[in-house]
């Protein structure tokens, strides 16, 4: 499985580099306005891929680290067709607020204080293609 994480902040990036590493799948890592100002730009293919790598299974992304509107960003990476299955992470913990993420395009959602073994179970689940809402640290 490929992964793409997005998020700016070091020590989450740090964080996840170490619980992925646990795994076989290949897992890149990008700054969300490094990736909106290279991949996303409006008017260009939608079939453009992010460089130097492979079709993702999975966008992993940090919505607490964006600076534009989370749901616009999400709205962006469907667009992007270069993935399907995105996975956000974030500190709402109020369904409302998680459904308008959910309704924007997302395929799974995480409390960002959630345990190892909750986020991986995220990942695999939405990986296979089941939505998924996890409100719990």
């Amino acid at each position: 499985m490929t992964l793409l994480v997005v998020g700016k902040r070091e020590e989450w990036l740090r964080a996840y580099r170490n619980l992925f590493s646990e795994t076989e799948w290949e897992i890149s890592f990008s700054d969300p306005e490094e990736l909106k100002s290279d991949e996303l730009k409006p008017g260009e293919s939608r079939q453009k891929k992010p460089t130097g790598s492979a079709d993702r299974d999975l966008v992993i992304v940090d919505l607490s680290s964006l600076d534009s509107p989370a749901p616009e960003f999400i709205q962006q990476l469907k667009e992007a067709e270069w993935t399907d299955k995105i996975l956000g992470l974030h500190i709402y913990s109020n369904a409302r607020l998680v459904k308008s993420l959910m309704e924007a395009g997302l395929d799974g959602y995480v409390h960002i204080a959630s345990s190892s073994r909750v986020i991986l179970k995220a990942v695999r689940s939405v990986s296979r293609g089941e939505k998924v809402v996890l409100l719990d640290g």
